[in-house]
């Protein structure tokens, strides 16, 4: 009992934290209008834009609706490439806009190690991933 309230907790703390934070980098960073520039297709800004807005909607529907979707495997490989691009596009743009990873550095007084933090950094992000998707009781609760 104790450990799916913790679950819950963090699950549900993991959930606004990561949305506050992306939405706020996108609107607030210009971030769509930025990787149009970055690839030169400025030309779709609106389409990109609506596409963000409606993915964003599906997505929050489709958290509270319990839905079956039948793909093939090749269709849920294709989704999981389509997610990993989006993830990549985010995190490109956000080292692109901010400079992250040198300001982290100067901030926590890392002068040496910087690779070996952002190789960190990347390795946490899998090892979440690989719990949350091969975990067989976390995704169930």
């Amino acid at each position: 009992m104790v450990g799916k309230l913790l679950c819950i907790i963090w699950g549900l703390s993991g959930g606004i934290t990561v949305s506050a934070g992306i939405s706020a980098f996108i609107t607030a960073m210009g971030v769509i209008p930025r990787l149009l520039q970055k690839y030169q297709i400025e030309t779709h800004c609106l389409t990109v834009t609506t596409a963000a807005i409606l993915g964003t909607l599906f997505g929050t529907v489709a958290c509270f609706y319990d839905f079956y979707i039948p793909l093939p495997k090749i269709g849920i490989a294709t989704f999981g490439l389509f997610i990993g691009i989006f993830v990549g596009c985010l995190a490109g743009g956000l080292t692109e806009v901010l400079n992250v990873f040198p300001a982290v550095g100067r901030r926590l007084s890392i002068s040496k190690g910087v690779k070996l933090f952002i190789l960190m950094f990347a390795l946490g992000k899998l090892v979440g991933a690989l719990y949350y998707w091969l975990y067989p009781g976390f995704i169930s609760i």
